[in-house]
């Protein structure tokens, strides 16, 4: 049910925005701009932008020696719908860095995958003043949406440990492919591809980690072995979370796997 009205949905949004525009943030962006204080032991940072616009920043800092794991939220929802996985870290010692891209969570401005690409960039070049230390570094955690912007800044020049994708797909026009193939060809009017299977082929040489629900009806696996497929790291591993769909990846097994990844890596 949940499945066919959001099929519903995004095909009256596309047909709208053919007409109407723009097609990218009707699309791609499930944009919630609803404002929550974040929750005790994190602070909130607001981090200017080269243009002008305010982005929310949650930070928790690490525990000494320990990785600080900057996390990039999915399509929808709101930096405190995402509370429980955060104190899943910190509980473990990890540190906390998680941006609302433009619009969300009280950052001001509108998303483009160029700016926040950019944005990112500056959050990781930020990631000591947000609390992280030289000693544990950080590692980079991409949640949907999130994956995406993972696979396009992880060829940077910025030092990470290690990344994790969580339910990533290919690109924009293939994932429109894939839920509404009668209205894919106005994928011609989008803006931000996210070509992530493409993006991935320039990684750089750091341990990835995939997790992808076998029965997502949203984002198929196959979208998550076509990224692992590509990507340019020799050290790689797509774990298939067993019955999981696209918004309960976060099984006991593997939030163990994930975990030992990083205290690993």
């Amino acid at each position: 049910m949940m499945l066919r009205l959001f099929v519903l949905v995004c095909a009256i949004a596309l047909g709208a925005a053919v007409a109407a525009g723009p097609l990218d943030r009707k699309f791609i962006y499930q944009i919630d701009d609803t404002y929550a204080p974040p929750p005790a032991g994190f602070l909130e940072h607001k981090m200017a932008t080269p243009d002008g616009e305010t982005i929310i920043v949650w930070a928790h800092p690490p525990r000494p020696n320990r990785t600080t794991i900057v996390y990039f939220h999915g399509n929808a929802g709101t930096l405190s719908m995402r509370t429980q996985r955060f104190k899943i870290f910190t509980d473990q010692g990890f540190g906390i860095i998680a941006m609302a891209y433009r619009g969300y969570s009280g950052s001001s401005g509108k998303p483009t995958e160029r700016r926040i690409i950019q944005d990112a960039e500056q959050l990781l070049d930020m990631a000591e003043t947000f609390g992280a230390n030289d000693v544990g570094g950080v590692a980079l955690y991409g949640e949907s949406l999130g994956a995406a912007v993972v696979s396009q800044i992880a060829d940077s020049d910025i030092p990470y440990r290690a990344a994790v994708l969580e339910a990533p797909f290919s690109s924009v026009p293939e994932l429109a492919e894939h839920l509404l193939p009668k209205l894919s060809f106005a994928t011609r009017f989008l803006t931000d591809k996210w070509n992530s299977a493409e993006a991935v082929t320039h990684m750089n040489d750091r341990p990835l980690l995939v997790l992808h629900g076998t029965q997502d009806p949203l984002i198929p696996i196959g979208m998550g072995r076509a990224i692992v497929d590509a990507a340019a790291t020799t050290n790689k591993r797509l774990y298939s979370v067993t019955g999981a769909g696209h918004l309960d990846v976060w099984q006991p097994d593997a939030i163990r796997v994930m975990l030992a990844f990083y205290r690993k890596h």
